[in-house]
């Protein structure tokens, strides 16, 4: 982090200073938990509720929350059906990630069973697979094996898929959304009450 910072300072002087005085665990990745096995530091699910309030957002707040209840019972019901039809032990998508990671610029060399000093590029890296963590930190924050761990693994004669967190293994998928959200009736069938706010 320091090598940033200093080319920060060089690039531009004032933004460093200002940089300085900020609280650098709300958005530095170097001080993301490690438990909390997520690649983007920004709220993405702040993201993910905008999407549906935009498109319900010029209606009147039951129907907004009516369309809102409707699209997320569906997208439960279209991820549990996904989930349950792949074949893969692990996310789709998180497969996905894996198949992109490009390993070419990686060499491991054993150092002791399982553990690696790896090459890459211009840095030397220290991968455990037994521990589940690289000197990167990309693997311990994200929880899916970075082009470092991927080329030891493979050294090792595994597939990745081994060291993919628990989190994105297929059973604990099909726990999140085991989950459903009820059914309700609309305003036309809603019980009279006489009782004046």
């Amino acid at each position: 982090m320091k090598y940033a910072i200093e080319a920060l300072r060089q690039t531009s002087p004032k933004t460093s200073k200002d940089f300085k005085f900020q609280n650098l665990r709300l958005f530095c990745g170097a001080f993301i938990r490690k438990d909390l096995k997520c690649d983007v530091i920004v709220n993405n699910m702040a993201e993910t509720s905008n999407a549906y309030v935009v498109h319900a957002g010029t209606k009147h707040l039951i129907d907004m929350l009516e369309d809102i209840g409707m699209a997320l019972m569906e997208m439960i019901v279209m991820k549990r059906s996904i989930t349950e039809a792949s074949k893969d032990d692990i996310d789709p998508t998180i497969r996905s990630k894996l198949q992109k990671k490009k390993v070419g610029n990686c060499f491991p060399v054993p150092v002791s069973n399982k553990v690696f000093q790896v090459k890459h590029r211009l840095n030397s890296l220290v991968v455990d697979l037994n521990q589940a963590k690289c000197t990167s930190r990309k693997w311990n924050l994200i929880g899916i094996p970075y082009c470092d761990s991927i080329t030891c693994a493979a050294w090792m004669k595994q597939g990745p898929e081994c060291y993919v967190h628990s989190y994105f293994k297929k059973e604990r998928y099909m726990i999140t959304y085991e989950g459903l959200i009820s059914p309700y009736v609309g305003e036309r069938h809603w019980l009279d009450k006489d009782m004046p706010l």
